[in-house]
Order: C-alpha cells, then sequence, then structure tokens
C-alpha cells in the first residue's frame, strides 16, 4: 500500500506544471541554423557562448567581433575557419597547443564548416 502512494505522489510531482521557457528549434534551412547544431555536437562541450565563462576553451560571446581583430590582416571568417580546422596556428593567450581538438578537417565538410561559421558570426 505505501508503495502505491509513493508511486502515486512521485506521479503528481513529476506532472505538475511548472512555467518554463520555450527552447527556440535552430532553423535547419539556413546556415545559421545547421551551424548551431554543429556548435552543438562539436564545440558546446569546451566553449560558452554567452559571458567569460571559460569552459576548456575560450567563451565564444562575441567571437564575430573579436575574430576581426586577432590577426592583422585577416578577416573574421578567414580567422575562424583556421581556427576551427587548424587550431593551434593563432592561441589565444593563456590558452596551450593542442588543447582543442585537431581533426575537426576529417570529421566536418566544407559546408559543415561554412555553416558553423555562419553561427558563429551571429555571436556579436
Amino acid at each position: 500500500m505505501w508503495r502505491l502512494l509513493f508511486l502515486l505522489l512521485l506521479l503528481v510531482a513529476c506532472t505538475g506544471e511548472k512555467a518554463s521557457k520555450p527552447v527556440p528549434t535552430p532553423d535547419l534551412s539556413k546556415a545559421e541554423g545547421r551551424g548551431e547544431v554543429l556548435f552543438v555536437t562539436h564545440c558546446a562541450t569546451c566553449h560558452a557562448v554567452k559571458g567569460d565563462r571559460k569552459i576548456v576553451g575560450p567563451s565564444l560571446a562575441g567571437i564575430a567581433i573579436r575574430a576581426s581583430e586577432r590577426v592583422p590582416g585577416e578577416n573574421a571568417e578567414d580567422y575562424l575557419y583556421e581556427s576551427i580546422l587548424s587550431p593551434d596556428t593563432y592561441l589565444v593567450e593563456g590558452f596551450v597547443e593542442g588543447s582543442m581538438k585537431q581533426d575537426f578537417a576529417s570529421v566536418l565538410t566544407t559546408e559543415n564548416v561554412d555553416d558553423l561559421i555562419a553561427y558563429l558570426m551571429t555571436l556579436k
């Protein structure tokens, strides 16, 4: 009897409605939406996209602006492309060589990288 009561109370507690924020669904028909999915799949474990929170790698909040200032003469898209496919070419101060996955060139297609960069360019 007490087990039935416990299960009933658990069921009631689990079905109680709470106000929650809707989770936006990426628009997969657009490069930014596909890039967001790729980011969540391959990058979010190590990179935050809000604030200065350092997980393993630097936060990517504001990367669309900072990327254009990292290497003189290089635009943001080219910097990001190189950072994804050859991450040790330019190291952000405080981060060590080899800390980012080195195999994205064999894991991601050119279209994947373009979509990922399209998403990163929305992080202003």
